[in-house]
């Protein structure tokens, strides 16, 4: 059993991992899986409690002791296995990302048209976005799809004609795609040693002349990987080395 896909998995799960991923089982509704409820039940407590190995059909009897060993049915139960222990991690990944979780949940108010609770919520994200301490282009994304909700909330209820927050979707999204555009050209500018391959690129002229003619200076992550592009274009001007480390530094105040 030992060799399955489903045990090498689950033995790459923490302790607290584990525990987590049985009360998930424990507490989803999955009654039309209940046979792969205790697979993965049971291979889990083989690898908590350190069992000697086992084969599939050992292992069946102990989870279906009337039933003849059916190799496909066993198959078919660890792949809705480890397809409930997909669910599992991005159960995981979306609650622990504070952000996703919010712009999901603002998200689904709005399409409700709850307005109380939109609105109440919709604080409780500007607070966090106020608050938020690492300021990387996941945060500005975050930011571009508040903003757009919201736009999109007003917009259905009639108030086209009035000032909206355009500016501000614009703002979080040119950000974004900014930072995201400069690290991966980094990137790009650091493998050209090595790698014979031409990336495509486009508007990185016009972006990196924004940011010469200071658009993005209250942006630190944009400023720093501006310098790291400088000191690969122009790798003999010593000062670009400096200004980047003046910059990482003010960035850690």
């Amino acid at each position: 059993m030992k060799r399955t896909k489903l045990y090498r998995i689950l033995s790459s799960f923490s302790l607290i991992e584990l525990n987590r991923l049985v009360r998930f089982v424990e507490e989803g509704n999955w009654r039309e899986l209940s046979k792969m409820n205790r697979l993965l039940q049971e291979v889990t407590k083989m690898i908590k409690d350190d069992l000697e190995d086992m084969s599939k059909e050992q292992l069946w009897q102990r989870l279906f002791a009337s039933e003849v060993y059916d190799d496909v049915r066993f198959r078919k139960a660890c792949s809705d296995a480890l397809q409930l222990v997909e669910r599992f991690l991005s159960s995981e990944m979306y609650f622990n990302d504070v952000l996703l979780e919010s712009s999901t949940r603002l998200r689904a108010l709005g399409k409700k048209e709850l307005e109380p609770m939109y609105k109440t919520h919709l604080s409780r994200v500007k607070t966090l976005l106020e608050r938020y301490p690492e300021r990387g282009s996941d945060y500005y994304y975050f930011g571009y799809q508040v903003e757009r909700n919201a736009f999109t909330v007003k917009q259905s209820s009639l108030q086209r004609f009035k000032i909206t927050n355009i500016d501000n979707i614009l703002d979080n999204l040119d950000t974004f795609y900014i930072i995201e555009k400069l690290k991966y050209y980094c990137e790009v500018l650091s493998r050209r040693t090595f790698l014979k391959h031409e990336y495509q690129n486009r508007l990185i002229g016009e972006i990196l002349e924004l940011i010469k003619r200071g658009e993005f200076d209250a942006v630190p992550l944009i400023k720093i990987y501006y310098q790291i592009v400088l000191t690969h274009l122009e790798p003999n001007e010593e000062f670009h080395y400096f200004n980047l480390k003046t910059q990482l530094r003010l960035i850690d105040l």
